[in-house]
């Protein structure tokens, strides 16, 4: 008999104004709350979770393994469907991809595609449709749908409040090669720009030909806003365009290429990527954009870095960022993780030193750190400080909030949270933060917002003498998996103790 596959649940928190956390109403939820999704897909895991500023979507897949997309919120923009709709959907409901693909030509059938994973910027939606069948020869598609305030579509002849699809193909023949076969290794988005990376694998080969294929050939592609350079090097003599409304290039510094990248992030004017040195296990970060508050590294405080170039960047060595206390051992990177303004390494070091690097703003400490300032010493930025007995599983940073899901060994995992907390986004009521936030109007009316929460703390499980935690929370019996952040929400999918789907 074939071994059911695990029931899961997924919880949320945070801003809600437009019912885009799906709890069937539009009240922010300072306490973790669970998300129901339709009945043929309740208790599916979710493949993938996007967040813009007021609507998500999610890909489920059923007990077959069909994938299913899924969207909640305001579709103000056309971010949900294949036209504007006043309608706010305060639950997740079915996305007819159908209706979405109604006026675009693809290459087969929209049933031969299901949903592969999906992105959001501010008040955009990016959905990556995979053939169902391998062997068709199809690339993947590419949809966005939504604002193009920025170039975020992808596209500059995006109909608007019209889904369109951002070809690819076209960027990868400017850098030369014939792509046959495109696959969407990685897709990323922040408020403004995004990022894919790309391979171009050989389609197969005719009946009877036995020669070896060519190994397919990977590509970083970036688009949206670039004024600050966060799309990649420029040539020193041209100034780095407003928007690039069409994919181009990502170009990486000598000697690495598309095939480097292993990790990608963005926030909102500036990107991370992470680089697999070709001549050993060294990770490199290369950090692009904007370094207004230091999210590109304290070490660009040196003028000299980046007077000579309009494009802004910095190229991290792993081998940089020995702790003083082994100096011999220098970090691995694992990945990379980028909030609105600040950035995240997340490290595989020896058990002196610490699991994250975080640089950059921390006025909501965002940084994991007490203070909003970081100190002449901390020139590689700051260590958030997490229980030395737990490791790093897996890292989500949002707009100005960060998740880490923590493995203990024996024990079971813990969700701990750190940084802005004004709508509960780390489902922290009020009273429960760090720093009371003030927001305009609320004293007078006699309500409490949820405060910041400058050093890291636990956020799952609620401790067995928290008074404030919900029914529904104590009866929760699993273990987190996966977690997201996004625009002022947080994301917990848990895999179920003695349930199957």
């Amino acid at each position: 008999m074939a071994k059911r596959a695990p029931a899961h649940s997924l919880y949320a928190a945070g801003s809600n104004s437009h019912g885009q956390l799906a709890p069937l109403h539009r009240d922010d939820l300072a306490r973790w709350t669970r998300i129901s999704l339709p009945p043929h897909l309740e208790h599916s895991a979710v493949k993938g979770l996007a967040c813009g500023a007021n609507h998500s979507l999610v890909v489920a897949a059923d007990r077959q393994g069909r994938a299913h997309l899924l969207a909640a919120g305001s579709d103000a923009r056309g971010q949900l469907s294949a036209r504007p709709d006043p309608r706010l959907r305060l639950a997740f409901e079915p996305v007819d991809l159908e209706q979405l693909c109604s006026d675009l030509q693809l290459p087969l059938p929209v049933a031969g595609y299901e949903a592969e994973r999906v992105a959001a910027s501010w008040e955009t939606s990016f959905v990556v449709l995979r053939p169902r069948d391998p062997a068709s020869g199809a690339s993947d598609v590419l949809l966005s749908f939504g604002a193009n305030d920025w170039g975020e579509r992808g596209t500059s002849s995006a109909a608007r409040d019209r889904p369109s699809i951002v070809v690819l193909e076209e960027a990868c023949l400017e850098a030369g090669g014939s792509p046959t076969m495109l696959q969407i290794v990685d897709l990323v988005a922040g408020p403004r720009h995004a990022f894919a990376l790309v391979e171009d694998r050989p389609s197969s080969l005719p009946p009877g030909q036995t020669a070896t294929p060519s190994p397919p050939r990977r590509r970083l592609l970036g688009w949206g806003a670039s004024r600050h350079g966060q799309l990649g090097l420029a040539p020193s003599s041209s100034t780095a365009p407003r928007t690039t409304p069409i994919p181009h290039e990502v170009l990486l510094p000598a000697p690495h290429h598309a095939s480097s990248v292993v990790g990608l992030s963005v926030g909102r004017d500036h990107s991370a990527v992470l680089l697999r040195r070709a001549e050993g296990d060294v990770e490199q970060v290369l950090l692009l954009g904007s370094n207004k508050h230091g999210q590109l590294g304290a070490p660009l405080a040196d003028p000299r870095a980046v007077s000579s170039t309009t494009t802004r960047h910095h190229l991290v060595d792993g081998a940089d960022l020995a702790p003083t206390s082994a100096p011999l051992v220098p970090h691995l990177v694992n990945a990379v993780h980028c909030t609105w303004s600040s950035t995240f390494l997340a490290l595989s070091s020896p058990s002196c030193a610490p699991p994250l690097l975080a640089f950059g703003l921390n006025g909501h400490g965002q940084l994991g750190a007490p203070s909003s300032a970081l100190s002449p010493r901390d020139e590689l930025g700051v260590a958030p400080a997490l229980p030395p007995s737990r490791t790093v599983h897996a890292l989500a940073a949002g707009s100005e909030h960060v998740l880490a899901l923590l493995d203990g060994g024996d024990e079971e995992p813990q969700v701990w949270g750190w940084g802005w907390n004004e709508h509960g986004n780390l489902g922290l009521a009020a009273g429960e933060g760090d720093v009371q936030t003030e927001r305009e109007g609320e004293e007078e009316r006699g309500l409490v917002v949820p405060a910041d929460v400058r050093s890291p703390r636990r956020v799952w499980p609620p401790d067995e003498d928290d008074a404030g935690a919900s029914d529904e929370q104590r009866r929760v019996r699993g273990r987190p998996v996966r977690v997201w952040a996004g625009m002022a929400s947080s994301w917990i999918l848990f895999e179920e103790e003695g349930a199957a789907a």
